[in-house]
């Protein structure tokens, strides 16, 4: 019998392409082209003899061949990438590290050195790995496993990772407005959304950020204003870079890692609210993992006093 010509890469387009049911997206997720994607997909039906999708307007379903092939290679994948955590141990791992990721825009003292301080006390012959990253980067990091755990923002969350990503609440803090020292609203004692009618906000992509801009529209909605957009930014560390019009602003919150900067003013708005979220796998039981995520549960009841999640 002839070999397939089927690379890893193929396979991980379309269980991607899976996850989404979508082409566009599993692209923006791996950081390819549609049509890359698309071929990819393709040519893998051409090689297996089979149609693995059936498309309906602009969303794919698995077929029944899909289905089988799909769920085959996740167990595949699965045993590889537990072979990859194997070879971290030559690289400086060991097979008792927790490997946490945490957004590059995030202040590491609010959460993630507490909470590694706090685990490692706690379990001193277990370790942590840190990695600080984009949003995106980390999500694409704890689908393949190279990750155990992230550290992100709700705005960031896409409903399509539930299935597959525990997702909770550990810590909550009201949105700010960062803006220049010169914006009429830098005197106010107490800002409200509706303060912010007449300004122009700087903002995040929808690839990046995708929950980002629609949790602005909401808030500014009820005050029946549709935000103004200054500017459209690739990173969120370069919107303070960018923070140039007396009458810019952009929102963030408290875990913002320049929160406090001396050279802006920073205000609470009222009445708003955003969260940072822990997510894992529901799959990963590494025992490092569980006890780590309990430890993270135990540090927050004894910082609030029974209360589910800190407060900034």
């Amino acid at each position: 019998m002839m070999p397939y010509n089927i690379s890893l890469q193929q396979i991980r387009y379309f269980l991607t392409a899976s996850e989404f049911q979508n082409i566009s997206q599993a692209a923006e997720y791996m950081h390819t082209s549609q049509s890359t994607i698309s071929k990819s997909i393709a040519l893998l039906e051409k090689n297996l003899g089979v149609s693995l999708f059936r498309r309906e307007k602009k969303k794919l379903y698995l077929t029944e061949a899909g289905e089988r092939v799909a769920r085959k290679w996740r167990e595949g994948l699965n045993f590889i990438f537990e072979g990859i955590d194997e070879a971290r141990l030559f690289s400086g791992g060991s097979e008792t590290t927790v490997y946490v990721g945490v957004l590059d825009t995030h202040n590491p003292n609010l959460m993630v050195l507490p909470a590694t301080t706090f685990f490692q006390k706690r379990f001193p012959k277990y370790e942590t790995f840190v990695e600080n990253a984009r949003g995106c980067d980390m999500v694409r990091h704890l689908f393949h496993r190279k990750l155990d755990v992230i550290f992100r923002i709700q705005y960031d969350i896409s409903e399509w990772q539930k299935d597959v990503v525990m997702q909770e609440n550990v810590a909550q803090s009201p949105l700010v407005a960062c803006m220049n020292r010169k914006n009429p609203l830098a005197h106010k004692q107490n800002l409200s959304w509706s303060d912010l009618r007449k300004c122009r906000f700087i903002v995040g992509t929808a690839s990046r950020m995708p929950h980002y801009l629609p949790m602005i529209e909401r808030y500014c909605g009820r005050e029946g204003f549709s935000p103004v957009i200054s500017k459209v930014v690739d990173c969120a560390n370069s919107m303070i870079y960018n923070l140039k019009g007396d009458t810019e602003v952009f929102i963030c919150d408290k875990f913002w890692r320049d929160y406090g900067n001396d050279g802006y003013v920073w205000k609470t708005i009222q009445n708003s609210c955003g969260w940072l979220m822990m997510e894992y796998r529901r799959d990963n039981d590494k025992p490092e993992v569980e006890k780590f995520i309990t430890s993270v549960h135990d540090m927050i009841l004894d910082r609030t006093g029974g209360e589910p999640v800190i407060k900034l």
